[in-house]
């Protein structure tokens, strides 16, 4: 290409502002207007078939110098400007720091990096397609004619490139049949490939001559080996070039250097090397693709790789179809869908709903997630997950859609919003003071039929939330977890037909619980439910794993994921901790020399592996150093979802320097906004607590238990933390003996209880009354007869509730024999004729109610034939002048 043409090639070279001059050899860079830099190149350093690399990295070089002088002057200007005041004189002499001159900074105008992406990508493509032809080069022809001065680029104005080879014909080329002259050849294809990859990708103001360094490295077995000369490849990859280019480049010129010339510690890598040069261009055009992925890290960044993202996702393809598929229905049609996903533990269940969050994020739509736990309320995780989607969009400040939730759930719940307050506080700071009427406010404290109106409120909630403008997604995570009560509630909203624009989400485990069956129920009310099932996943997804964490090319990591896979079982839970524990030990490790990643694959063999995954993070876990496993402990003792001022207050050291720890080991979570954590995983949270030995299990409840109740500074912080307290205080009852604290025990019992019942979680509140009950001596009608009373009266309601007749008869007949008077007992039989009526011993409860009337001076005739057929007769009489019309109104 003619130098008149210059100005077609230099897409991206312009910095409005600039203005400088830099000289460089033959390169002549002036500013002419306000934003154009114009080289003037030396003579026959165009083709017709484009510009040459060399003059395009002369460019390069040439521009990128110039804007760090500017940005340096620049630097020392603002500088002087500050040190001209007093206090910064005073206070920062001789604290001047140099302007940063990373890659990044020098290689920022007109993104550059992806600019030299293309540049490499097509010169390596150029190059397989001479190998896909069947050829090789002669490798004299290799050091002499394939420099930078003979590769020609061909860059449009939409950043296109595309590169050849100058005098690249017949007499240059041999067709080699022999596989050992194939692989040398290969790997002095590979060592060029390398060189001319450092030329575009090195330091910026290094000026690398690759046929020198070519002609140096070249293998050739039979010729004795040549001085090395003062340029090194290890000096020219900078520092912060993208880790993902650092190890792609390192692994080409390491593999094509002699074993003689490796450094000591360049023979002890032992990571997978390049076979063709396919493979690389495989690899650069993967970094193109998924540049925030591979190319936002540098060797500075070691300490942030094997970090692997909580809802990480691989694989999953066609079950990850039906899951977008499903959202579609729902946003196209309104067709409300019930979306479940099945499988063990560890395989991958809740990242793969949780794919769900970009596209309905992208329309508009909101999303309400909740994570069932073996050790908490399941109507309170249903409640907990409402109240975080609320105190979320008050977070965002989006006043629009505050607006406009706010008037639809007034007006979709005039009775019965204030019920919801109780229990969701973040519904009452969203809509605010709000006059409800209060004649007809639902009681909380109502029996079965309150139950049912919680269950109308959440369905009319839902509804309010949901909208074509605002589709929502309701995922709810370990469905195993949750109780028949629980479930039935999720089964109303799921088959309520005002609710649309809903799609429903359930991950579980194949276990033994009630969720199959609620399945089967919605599906036969017509409900849409889409069943996935996952299993483990395949050896490409764990490479995918592995690469994208170390940021390392794809096709360098295959015997190592491979080795992760097989050890494994493709669990993911599994893959990724066994992957972190590796790094952990050394196994697997960085070498800042050779700019690569380390590892024995033989090694990795021969490591024997607990049997399930739960044991494998128990041991990661005793590496960690011992504070941080005893805030880790004390952590799995406070459940799924802990609050940080509750485990500070469970500790006997200051947690502030200990949990951001936990959290970059991958450990714990923390919730945005919300000072709140949350295990990474359920099995992490076993793993954890199963470090905690049996016989002191128990001891440990009862020490963090004590230590939150002795923080507590009145009722209001005692209301907040009542369930921690008590559900660590009931694992340890056999460790208190004395009968005062017992009786202490059982106060903050019935207090759980009376907060239990007021969110509905009337079987929670049941176990609080029962243990409270069995903590009472033998004379607590005597020595504590109020307490004793109100406890048994307040137990007998929930268990009615709840359908626990056994209790329930043991604590009706313990009241009936023990109260004092007639008054007292009476609250035992109203329950107890509830109780009979509902085993169908309909006559001993009529029995029962008639002595109940006569104590209260009420009597009734016996029934007699005549006296019931005179009161027929008498009725028959007031009904004679109406209608069937009349008494249906």
């Amino acid at each position: 290409m003619k130098s008149s043409s210059t100005t077609n090639h230099t897409n991206g070279y312009h910095d409005n502002g600039v203005s400088a001059q830099a000289k460089k050899q033959n390169d002549d860079i002036s500013f002419t207007g306000l934003d154009k830099i114009h080289i003037q190149d030396s003579p026959n350093e165009y083709d017709s078939k484009g510009i040459s690399l060399a003059t395009w990295l002369r460019r390069k070089r040439a521009v990128t110098e110039a804007l760090i002088n500017i940005s340096c002057s620049n630097w020392h200007l603002v500088a002087a400007e500050d040190a001209s005041s007093k206090e910064y004189s005073q206070n920062h002499q001789h604290q001047q720091e140099e302007p940063p001159q990373t890659w990044q900074n020098q290689h920022q105008p007109g993104g550059d990096l992806e600019e030299r992406l293309r540049v490499a990508i097509s010169i390596t493509k150029a190059l397989d397609e001479v190998i896909r032809n069947g050829t090789v080069c002669s490798e004299g022809y290799l050091s002499s004619h394939f420099s930078l001065e003979n590769i020609f680029l061909d860059i449009s104005d939409d950043g296109y490139c595309e590169a050849t080879f100058n005098r690249v014909d017949a007499g240059h080329i041999v067709l080699s049949l022999e596989t050992s002259t194939n692989e040398l050849e290969m790997k002095n294809q590979l060592g060029y490939l390398g060189h001319i990859l450092i030329a575009i990708f090195g330091a910026a103001n290094s000026n690398y001559d690759t046929g020198m360094m070519i002609e140096q490295e070249t293998v050739n077995e039979d010729q004795p080996k040549k001085k090395r000369g003062k340029q090194n490849w290890r000096t020219i990859l900078d520092s912060s070039l993208p880790l993902y280019l650092t190890c792609l480049i390192s692994s080409l010129l390491i593999s094509n250097t002699k074993a003689d010339d490796l450094r000591e510690e360049e023979t002890a890598v032992s990571c997978q090397y390049y076979e063709s040069v396919k493979q690389v261009l495989q690899d650069l055009q993967i970094a193109a693709q998924k540049p925030e992925v591979y190319l936002k890290r540098t060797s500075h960044d070691i300490n942030q790789c094997l970090r692997v993202p909580r809802d990480s996702f691989y694989g999953r393809t066609s079950e990850l179809s039906l899951l977008m598929h499903s959202l579609g229905t729902v946003l196209r049609f309104g067709q409300p869908v019930l979306c479940t996903v099945s499988g063990d533990a560890g395989t991958g269940k809740t990242a793969l709903l949780n794919q769900i969050k970009g596209p309905l994020m992208e329309a508009g739509g909101l999303m309400i997630q909740g994570k069932f736990d073996k050790a908490t309320s399941s109507n309170t995780v249903i409640f907990s997950a409402i109240d975080s989607f609320f105190g979320e969009i008050i977070n965002d400040g989006d006043t629009e859609l505050q607006a406009k939730l706010k008037l639809c759930i007034t007006e979709s719940i005039r009775y019965g919003i204030g019920v919801l307050m109780s229990v969701i506080p973040n519904l009452q700071t969203l809509v605010g003071e709000y006059e409800y009427n209060s004649i007809e406010e639902y009681n909380i404290e109502e029996t079965a039929i309150s139950h049912q109106r919680w269950k109308v409120l959440l369905c009319r909630l839902m509804n309010a939330i949901t909208d074509k403008s605002r589709p929502l997604a309701f995922f709810m995570d370990d469905l195993h977890w949750c109780d028949e009560v629980t479930l039935d509630i999720i089964q109303m909203i799921v088959m309520d037909p005002d609710i649309r624009y809903c799609l429903f989400l359930g991950a579980y485990r194949p276990v033994e619980s009630g969720v199959t069956k609620m399945l089967d129920s919605i599906q036969s009310y017509g409900v849409r439910v889409v069943s996935l099932k996952v299993s483990c996943i395949e050896k490409e997804s764990v490479n995918s794993l592995i690469s994208e964490n170390l940021c390392i090319p794809p096709s360098l990591c295959q015997s190592l994921s491979t080795t992760v896979h097989s050890k494994t079982g493709g669990f993911v839970l599994f893959a990724a901790n066994f992957f972190k524990s590796l790094h952990e030990e050394g196994v697997i490790r960085f070498n800042l020399n050779t700019r690569n990643w380390e590892y024995n694959v033989n090694d990795i063999k021969q490591r024997k592996l607990p049997a399930d995954v739960v044991q494998h993070l128990s041991e990661r876990i005793t590496r960690l150093p011992k504070n941080i496993q005893s805030l880790l402990k004390t952590a799995a003792c406070l459940g799924f979802e802990f609050d940080a001022n509750l485990l500070q207050m469970a500790i006997s050291v200051p947690m502030l320097k200990l949990v951001p720890y936990a959290t970059e080991s991958g450990f714990l979570r923390e919730i945005p906004s919300s000072n709140k954590f949350v295990w990474a995983h359920d099995q992490i949270h076993l793993a954890a607590y199963e470090l905690i030995p049996l016989n002191k299990r128990s001891s440990s409840h009862l020490l963090i238990a004590t230590r939150i109740y002795m923080n507590t500074s009145s009722d209001e912080t005692l209301s907040r933390v009542i369930f921690d307290v008590v559900n660590n205080m009931n694992v340890a009852l056999h460790l208190i003996t004395s009968q005062a604290q017992r009786n202490d025990v059982a106060r903050l019992n019935r207090e759980a209880g009376r907060k239990a019942v007021a969110s509905s979680s009337f079987r929670t509140a049941a176990a609080y009354y029962i243990v409270g009950v069995r903590l009472l001596a033998g004379d607590c009608w005597t020595s504590n007869y109020e307490f004793t009373l109100i406890l048994h009266q307040e137990a007998s309601d929930v268990l009615f509730i709840t359908g626990d007749f056994g209790n329930l008869k043991n604590v009706i007949d313990e009241q009936l024999s023990r109260a004092n008077c007639f008054d007292d007992k009476l609250q035992a039989y109203y329950c107890l004729v509830l109780l009979l009526h509902a085993t169908s011993n309909v006559k001993q409860a009529m029995e029962i109610t008639r002595f109940i009337l006569r104590e209260l001076g009420a009597t009734f005739p016996e029934a007699t034939p005549d006296l019931i057929y005179r009161e027929l007769l008498s009725t028959k009489a007031l009904l004679a002048n109406t209608s069937q019309q009349d008494l249906l109104k």
